[in-house]
């Protein structure tokens, strides 16, 4: 079985586990230094989480590991965020790059 790199998409990742994936990376390969293409966060969203992957690789003492990590990370990001509770997160929080305007300079 073999792990498949790089799907963006719900339907895509379906068609991989229908075949016999084993795992599924979520990875936009180092495209930070692209314009225009999704960060790794917002490909997560189509495709899932990593509980599964915890699970697969050590049972429950994974996924409880993989828990704990996620919620010091996000405890982390809500304080250098301002954020004080749940409530105050809003997809407002998240910006990418191909969001923001790109401007040509008048002169080269």
């Amino acid at each position: 079985m073999a792990a498949i790199v790089e799907l963006r998409r719900r339907s895509k990742t379906r068609i991989a586990v229908e075949y016999g994936a084993a795992g599924i990376i979520v990875s936009n390969h180092g495209a930070r230094q692209l314009d225009y293409v999704p960060a790794t966060i917002v490909a997560l969203e189509e495709v899932g989480r990593p509980s599964l992957f915890s699970l697969a690789a050590n049972g429950e003492a994974g996924v409880r590991k993989m828990l704990q990590m996620l919620r010091d990370e996000f405890e982390l990001t809500m304080a250098l965020s301002g954020c004080r509770s749940l409530r105050e997160i809003s997809r407002n929080h998240i910006k990418a790059d191909w969001e923001l305007p790109h401007h040509l300079p008048a002169k080269i």
